[in-house]
């Protein structure tokens, strides 16, 4: 088994919970928003405090839940370290930015669904508030959320 990590906002995590982590991309391109969908970005830290939530101006938290996650070791051949395999999975601008948000040495993109029978636990950030003061419920569509935030950040 492999553990690792994957944070999200507090809006996603009854949805996550019962379906699993099965929405995630990797960017492709930003202008025009160009994504590879069916990858779900983890990290090897389990710092709420994650520096690629820190540096933006989303109006919530995307560090507020952590799933603590066991990948199966027959699944191995689906995790891609990012420093090792990220510049074959996007174009080199955009690997260049995304490696930009910080800590890339700790992140991993998994190709598939990752099912709820994975997590291990489940934790609640102490204080579910994001950087600047706005609460973490957004009722924007997740995807439009990510691909305007993501091209307005890079």
């Amino acid at each position: 088994m492999i553990f690792l990590y994957h944070f999200t906002a507090l809006r996603f995590k009854k949805n996550i919970e019962k379906h699993g982590l099965r929405i995630g991309g990797i960017p492709q391109t930003v202008v025009p928003p160009r994504i590879d969908w069916g990858w779900v970005w983890l990290t090897q830290s389990p710092d709420f405090k994650q520096s690629w939530n820190s540096m933006f101006m989303i109006k919530y938290d995307r560090a507020a839940v952590r799933f603590d996650v066991a990948i199966p070791d027959s699944e191995k051949g689906n995790l891609v370290k990012w420093t090792d395999g990220g510049k074959l999975l996007t174009e080199p601008a955009t690997y260049r930015d995304l490696t930009r948000f910080g800590d890339p040495e700790n992140w991993f993109v998994f190709r598939g669904k990752i099912p709820p029978s994975w997590f291990v636990s489940i934790s609640l950030k102490s204080e579910v508030e994001s950087p600047g003061g706005v609460t973490g419920d957004d009722t924007r569509a997740p995807s439009s959320i990510w691909v305007r935030d993501t091209a307005r950040l890079l």
